[in-house]
């Protein structure tokens, strides 16, 4: 039951981020930087449709989590407890390379270099 709802939950939450995505215009600021191209040519898609997908897939490992918690301790918590404990930590180091990334303009062979190496 606690699946069948969050997943109904879930499903909402990313119709209602897809068109918030887009209303404020989201793949236009990223083809702007540069990096939409480049989500493009390695066929991830517009950005607002990856953002969309990660929110979603966080939502979803948050459900289980809850879902399995519900049946009792099991060594399966416990591997999704730490995954998720692992989140954090990818976001920081997002956030540290993001701005570095988007200084240089992608038209520059040695930045677009470093872009595909990322």
């Amino acid at each position: 039951m606690i699946l069948v709802i969050g997943t109904i939950i879930a499903m909402a939450i990313r119709k209602v981020a897809t068109r918030l995505l887009r209303s404020v215009k989201v793949d236009g600021f990223v083809d702007r930087t540069g990096l939409g191209k480049t989500l493009r040519q390695s066929g991830v898609g517009p950005a607002s449709g990856l953002l969309v997908k990660v929110l979603y897939v966080g939502i979803m490992l948050l459900v289980l989590q809850l879902a399995i918690g519900a049946l009792g301790k099991s060594p399966i918590i416990d591997a999704l407890n730490s995954m998720l404990a692992y989140v954090p930590k990818i976001i920081v180091a997002t956030r540290f390379r993001s701005p570095a990334m988007w200084s240089t303009p992608c038209s520059e062979p040695s930045s677009r270099a470093s872009a595909q190496s990322w």
